[in-house]
């Protein structure tokens, strides 16, 4: 005599339901839709830069009878988002930090000097113009009358002074490293805000 054998039908359970707290069918639907919100969220900034490519470049450095001189542009110091803030009374500072330190084989290299520059930009409304201010250099503001003439001015920074020659030794290995910092304030902000900060610039020589 043959028996039959019955069987009864079991539903197929998604995957996501057999593993534990997800066994729960509403924790996993909860789940599934928080990632999709964090998904649309992010999707309009996947490929975008919030910041320009700005970046040290040009980079030269040079000795007077005294000092050690740096001179550098910063490529993109201006991007469009700041100019309209400028326009609406902020000011623009970019600071640059310059690091020069001693190369040793069997030690750490030794920083010798640190150099902080600061180049900022406001609208004068008044006068329909840009006023910058330098701080290595004594002269009194500058005034630029259009937009490119204020990035230009604003991109270069000119025989700075980073220390005095007497602290470098003949035949001796350096570094420097360098970074710009870019930091916007006054308008409609209620404190200083980071615009952008580049990469580190380094720059091996001998002296």
């Amino acid at each position: 005599m043959q028996r039959a054998f019955c069987l009864k039908k079991q539903e197929k359970q998604p995957y996501i339901m057999e593993r534990g707290f997800l066994r729960n069918k509403a924790t996993a639907k909860f789940l599934l839709f928080a990632i999709g919100l964090l998904f649309l969220a992010i999707l309009p900034f996947v490929g975008t830069t919030a910041t320009p490519n700005a970046k040290v470049t040009d980079v030269v450095i040079k000795y007077s009878p005294e000092d050690f001189i740096l001179s550098l542009k910063i490529a993109n110091v201006f991007p469009s988002q700041l100019n309209m803030a400028t326009l609406r009374g902020a000011t623009i500072t970019v600071y640059i930090s310059a690091v020069l330190y001693k190369v040793r084989n069997l030690w750490m290299d030794r920083k010798i000097a640190q150099k902080i520059t600061l180049n900022t930009v406001g609208y004068d409304v008044s006068n329909e113009a840009y006023k910058l201010l330098r701080s290595w250099e004594g002269n009194p503001d500058l005034v630029a009358k259009s937009l490119e003439h204020a990035q230009q001015l604003m991109a270069e920074f000119n025989n700075v002074k980073v220390m005095p020659l007497s602290k470098l030794q003949k035949g001796q290995k350096y570094q420097l490293r360098i970074r710009a910092i870019c930091k916007q304030q006054g308008g409609a902000l209620s404190k200083p805000e980071k615009c952008y900060g580049t990469d580190w610039y380094i720059l091996d020589f001998s002296y």
